[in-house]
C-alpha cells in the first residue's frame, strides 16, 4: 500500500462489512483481506472517529 509506504496510517470504509463476514454482493471478491490500520463501516463512522481524536 503505498500509504504505508510514507508511514501514513490507513482506514478501509468496509461498507458491507466484510471484515465481519458480510455479503460480498456484487463486489469482486478479494482472497486476502487489507490489513489496515483502521475499519470504519461509513464515512460518517470515520469522520466521527477523527472528530474525537483531533477534537472539534
Amino acid at each position: 500500500m503505498p500509504a504505508k509506504k510514507f508511514g501514513l496510517a490507513t482506514a478501509w470504509i468496509d461498507r458491507q462489512r466484510l471484515s465481519e463476514g458480510g455479503s460480498w454482493g456484487a463486489t469482486e471478491r478479494v482472497e486476502t483481506m487489507p490489513q489496515t490500520d483502521y475499519v470504519f463501516f461509513s464515512l460518517g463512522e470515520m469522520a466521527e472517529a477523527m472528530v474525537r481524536l483531533l477534537g472539534e
